[in-house]
């Protein structure tokens, strides 16, 4: 039974290298999609299938005295596991610029983007 455990454990220690390393190969862009006076959608695109992990785009706003007024994380929104364009739910936006990036396993971030809104 404890080899049976040692192996077990080896086959899930050995699973997550495999994640990790897959991630590690992977790319991702973001752009905006489409933007009005209070909101905003991106574009994601990455280079290949990847459904290990869920992937975010965070979206954060900053006045001008750079205290932040938004901040908020939606997932990915991909037609099938194995598409390689994405799209975003609306965002919304104030204060006088922003910042999204696109993140996933392990917190990496794969892609940023700072526009006004």
């Amino acid at each position: 039974m404890k080899l049976f455990a040692a192996l077990l454990g080896f086959g899930l220690l050995a699973a997550a290298v495999v994640g990790i390393a897959d991630a590690a190969k992977l790319e991702m862009t973001i752009a905006i999609r489409e933007q009005t006076a209070d909101s905003v959608t991106f574009d994601v695109t990455r280079s290949a299938p990847y459904d290990k992990k869920v992937v975010w785009v965070t979206n954060e706003c900053y006045d001008a005295a750079g205290n932040e007024t938004e901040n908020l994380s939606y997932p990915v929104l991909w037609g099938t596991s194995t598409s390689l364009a994405g799209y975003t739910y609306p965002f919304p936006t104030s204060g006088v610029e922003c910042e999204a990036y696109v993140t996933a396993q392990y917190g990496r971030t794969f892609a940023e983007i700072t526009y006004t809104p």
